[in-house]
């Protein structure tokens, strides 16, 4: 592996233990503080994007990058969070209790 490439597996290491924290702190508190649907959406779509262009490189000759397992793990737990956000937000009615 290249220093890009450790560079951006520890990127995606960073941003997997926030997806996690984010999870954790949702299935604890039941409601989805802060959440937005748009940013989450536009956080999968980098994710996909970025697994495609790991993906095409591979198919293109290049070695096997583990990066796809990363940028995977990271996309389907952005999916989770996205849906336990909807879920989550429809139990309430769509109204998220401040506070106490």
């Amino acid at each position: 592996m290249s220093v890009p490439d450790i560079l951006e597996a520890l990127m995606l290491a960073a941003f997997s233990v926030g997806w996690y924290w984010s999870i954790s702190v949702m299935i604890w508190t039941r409601r989805p503080y802060g959440k937005s649907r748009a940013f989450i959406c536009c956080t999968i779509s980098g994710y996909g994007l970025g697994l495609t262009a790991k993906i095409i490189e591979w198919q293109a000759g290049e070695a096997f990058s583990y990066l796809i397992v990363l940028y995977s793990w990271n996309l389907t737990m952005t999916v989770v969070d996205l849906a336990l956000v909807i879920f989550l937000t429809r139990r309430t009615g769509g109204a998220v209790r401040l506070g106490y």
